[in-house]
């Protein structure tokens, strides 16, 4: 006869080994009721001897955005509007939060790379990729400012391998040589490089499409170059603002789309300016230049036409002419009824020589061929050329 306390014990013991699907020791030849049940406690004190993971610098980039864009700012941005010159507070609100998110988290030109390559291609509304943008800014103008202080330069460059990115470095006060190639998206560098006490060295921008790219930069440049790009108003409202903002050269080498260079220099000043298009029309915004100045305009269009989309009169535009000085296009060409302006073949040799002369042509093929090199290679080669 069997023991009804042994048929209990057994049991129990029964329902504790399905419960744990392991083997139950015996003790006298029965199992024991708690022989087994702490067995899994040992799995987590051997989980205690594990070492957690460091965060990489792309990973606390990305925290430092979620916090700040998400979180701490994701009901203001709701209130900000987006447009021309509407996010000049907000930068700095960004500015000196994220020198404090930062503040002891070292990043490098290649970290900067990646985190843009990480949040791009994606569609956000309006507000955010506005943030965002501004985001990339802030992050562009801490390294320089760091590497200033170190007496190290900042050279970027970016190839978005056409990904997309609105609002790309938008507002970044302070640069040194930038380059960001092969990009969709407006706005992409808008509003850059806008401190009157610092100048950046060159701001290049090859193979973009989208609105308003380089669009209402009003600070100190050395070389600005926007190169094979498309969409409306490129390079639009540069030195617009301020009478003591200066570009020294700003190339704008097909530029495809409509009101290319609108409001140009209207208050700023700017040394040389080149509007050329190598395969097609030039099509000109209102290059006014009002209280501003340009010291040459070239216009070149080789196999096509320039022609001038602007509010003003015929004898206003005559008097800009004058005014700017534009000798390098035939003004008295224009045709009163396409509003179009025709290239003169010998200012067209002239041009050409004076590019050979100046060796800019070399500096423009040296931006086209970086596109097909490592990141390695085309940092070397903006450090020995630019």
């Amino acid at each position: 006869m069997v023991h009804p306390i042994t048929d209990r014990i057994h049991c129990m013991a029964d329902g504790i080994h399905r419960m744990t699907d392991k083997p139950l020791p015996t003790a006298n030849g029965q199992h024991c009721m708690t022989d087994g049940l702490f067995d899994d406690l040992r799995d987590i004190d051997e989980a205690r001897g594990i070492t957690i993971r460091e965060q990489t610098t792309l990973e606390k980039l990305l925290e430092a955005e979620t916090k700040l864009i998400h979180h701490e700012t994701q009901g203001w941005r709701k209130n900000v509007l987006v447009e021309f010159g509407r996010f000049r507070g907000g930068y700095e609100f960004f500015y000196e939060r994220l020198t404090q998110l930062l503040g002891n988290i070292k990043f490098t030109e290649i970290d900067l790379k990646e985190f843009i390559l990480a949040k791009a291609n994606t569609d956000y509304q309006e507000d955010y990729s506005a943030a965002l943008g501004l985001f990339t800014g802030c992050l562009l103008e801490i390294l320089t400012k760091r590497n200033t202080e170190e007496g190290k330069r900042t050279i970027v460059y970016i190839n978005g391998q056409g990904n997309k990115f609105d609002y790309l470095f938008s507002h970044a006060r302070a640069v040194d040589t930038l380059v960001v190639d092969n990009f969709r998206g407006d706005n992409i560098c808008y509003n850059i490089s806008n401190s009157l006490d610092k100048r950046a060295k060159t701001i290049a921008v090859l193979n973009i499409s989208g609105d308003r790219t380089c669009a209402g930069v009003n600070g100190h440049i050395w070389n600005l170059f926007i190169i094979d790009c498309y969409g409306d108003y490129i390079a639009s409202r540069i030195s617009e603002r301020s009478e003591n903002a200066g570009i020294r050269n700003c190339y704008i080498i097909n530029a495809n789309g409509n009101y290319i260079a609108n409001k140009l220099a209207a208050e700023g000043k700017i040394n040389y300016v080149f509007i050329v298009n190598e395969n097609g029309n030039v099509n000109l915004g209102d290059v006014t230049a009002r209280n501003g100045s340009i010291n040459t305009l070239y216009v070149v269009s080789i196999g096509g036409i320039i022609n001038i989309s602007s509010d003003d009169s015929l004898a206003s535009m005559m008097d800009m002419f004058e005014k700017v000085d534009i000798t390098k296009i035939n003004a008295k060409e224009l045709n009163q009824y396409d509003g179009s302006v025709h290239i003169d073949q010998a200012v067209l040799k002239k041009y050409q020589r004076w590019m050979q002369e100046t060796k800019t042509g070399d500096a423009i093929n040296t931006l086209k061929s970086l596109q097909g090199k490592s990141y390695t290679d085309a940092i070397k080669v903006l450090e020995l050329h630019f």
